[in-house]
């Protein structure tokens, strides 16, 4: 079983954040091969990407051609299922119209987790540029009558701030743990570390629940998950519906838009 693991942010720069995504799958999925790659070096102008992501048209242009290749090398080389781990989810609909392996995002692999453990569920991120993402995803699915709240831990952070987090985590967690008890005097009986930083920095420290009410591991969730639905795709054939949501660019249109870039 092989995994691709998509991260948006400039992976090989924030080594901390590297070193304890690998250690956690290593940890949490035994005999699967999970290859991690992120976003080349300069790709954000040495910002974090929660300083773009409000910019529509700048966020996802700068994301589009990366994650596109990243998902047909993928492909090429025989993966399996492929992780999209960003919980703005970009370009989802897209990456699951282009492929039958099963694209799996973090964001939507949390919640499944959180609505088989709980009636309702609080997200708990680092700003409000991800709160803001998260709200309106949520909303998409049509979940707010299973959310507790959006919440935001402060002072707020960027990517780059949470990565230098990882050397001593103890003050982060407990602002992040009174945070989640904010979500269960709420109502939430599941709690999501809603951003890929921050959940790793929750996993890899232990912090499993609070208070009788369980931290969902949204890390290893979604590459648990991509392991089960790419195994269903062998046993069954399960793919993503092609009618309507993910109609599936045929093979002639991709190599039409492939020779129209190379000019």
């Amino acid at each position: 079983m092989r995994i691709w693991f998509q991260s948006t942010v400039e992976i090989d720069s924030y080594h901390a954040y590297r070193q304890a995504l690998l250690t956690h799958f290593s940890a949490t999925a035994p005999g699967v091969e999970v290859h991690l790659a992120g976003v080349p070096g300069g790709t954000w102008a040495g910002l974090a990407n929660s300083q773009v992501m409000n910019m529509p048209y700048a966020y996802h242009r700068i994301l589009s051609n990366t994650l596109f290749e990243q998902l047909r090398l993928a492909e090429r080389e025989g993966y399996d299922a492929f992780v999209l781990g960003s919980f703005t989810e970009p370009w989802l609909r897209e990456l699951r119209s282009m492929t039958d392996m099963p694209v799996v995002s973090t964001a939507e692999a949390a919640v499944h987790l959180a609505l088989s453990v709980s009636q309702k569920f609080g997200l708990v991120t680092m700003n409000t540029e991800n709160e803001w993402f998260q709200r309106i995803n949520m909303a998409a699915r049509g979940l707010q009558d299973r959310i507790a709240g959006y919440y935001v831990v402060r002072p707020e952070a960027t990517e780059l701030e949470i990565n230098r987090i990882f050397e001593d985590a103890r003050g982060y967690i407990d602002r992040f743990t009174a945070v989640a008890r904010q979500a269960i005097a709420d109502g939430a009986d599941a709690i999501i570390p809603s951003e890929g930083l921050v959940a790793t920095v929750m996993a890899v420290n232990g912090l499993r629940s609070i208070d009788d009410v369980p931290v969902v591991d949204p890390i290893a969730g979604s590459v648990l998950m991509a392991e089960m639905l790419a195994k269903m795709h062998r046993a069954t054939g399960l793919m993503p519906g092609r009618r309507w949501h993910y109609v599936k660019t045929p093979a002639h249109i991709m190599d039409h838009m492939d020779r129209m870039r190379q000019g």
